[in-house]
């Protein structure tokens, strides 16, 4: 609260009662910190239209072709995919989680903060009354779990996205098997039974993501050679987007890395 006081940014501490009143389909036990700002977006459209601004600026976009190697030369980076290479003089390489396979082939595994990958749970839960109102949400009280409005991945609508942000399932990108694991799916839908009576507990929908973790939970955004490695980790990065994309193209410019996200010697 003191933070986002300092930086002027709206928010208030609501007392139990308050918060029940506001949102009558969820319980408190304690004090909740409310941001009225607060909101999402659909990730897939969100994602698409950035694509359709590059392809306007000049982009082209090569889609379904896996990355196998990211080599720098003598006059930049080239690029492999598994049936043609592209040189440049400079690579952005944000892979999420395949970022640990390619990084030997870069060569800057010794200067990367160490990093993870594990296997997130989501579910997807209708509401019980359709026309009520529902916040994006997060909990941190000896477990970590968030909630917000489900995409195109929840079914129909109305329904809520709830999952745990801890606790996942050590794997990579190349080996994870997309089962659902059961002692999270009782986690979640045993919080979402006592927390939030307004869903029906009944998972409507579940999937599985990938997070890549660092130490801190927080990015690395560094540039190597040729190569700007963008690393927005620990499953929070989508909410910096605008941010990032400016740090990475300062870099990309020749600029210098922010000290909090640059590679350790």
């Amino acid at each position: 609260m003191a933070l986002m006081k300092e930086r002027g940014v709206t928010a208030e501490l609501l007392r139990p009662e308050a918060a029940q009143e506001q949102f009558p389909g969820m319980v408190f036990t304690g004090p909740v910190m409310f941001h009225p700002d607060a909101g999402h977006l659909d990730a897939d459209r969100t994602v698409r239209a950035g694509v359709d601004v590059a392809v306007s600026l000049g982009a082209t976009v090569v889609e379904g072709k896996p990355v196998t190697r990211v080599e720098q030369t003598a006059y930049g980076v080239l690029v492999q995919t598994d049936d043609r290479s592209f040189s440049a003089r400079c690579a952005v390489v944000a892979a999420g989680p395949w970022l640990p396979e390619l990084l030997p082939s870069i060569g800057g595994s010794p200067r990367m903060p160490r990093s993870w990958v594990t296997q997130q749970q989501v579910f997807h839960f209708r509401h019980r009354d359709p026309q009520a109102a529902w916040p994006t949400m997060v909990y941190k009280e000896g477990i970590q779990l968030f909630g917000l409005p489900s995409g195109a991945d929840g079914g129909p609508v109305p329904a809520m996205k709830v999952a745990q942000h801890d606790g996942g399932t050590p794997t990579t990108a190349s080996t994870r098997d997309g089962r659902i694991n059961p002692t999270s799916r009782d986690i979640v839908t045993s919080w979402v039974s006592h927390r939030l009576p307004g869903l029906d507990p009944e998972p409507a929908a579940e999937g599985s993501c990938l997070y890549t973790m660092t130490a801190d939970e927080d990015f690395v955004i560094d540039r190597l050679g040729s190569v700007v490695v963008a690393s927005p980790c620990s499953g929070h990065g989508a909410k910096f987007a605008p941010l990032v994309g400016a740090l990475v193209a300062d870099l990309v410019q020749g600029g210098t890395a922010h000290p909090r996200f640059a590679f350790r010697d």
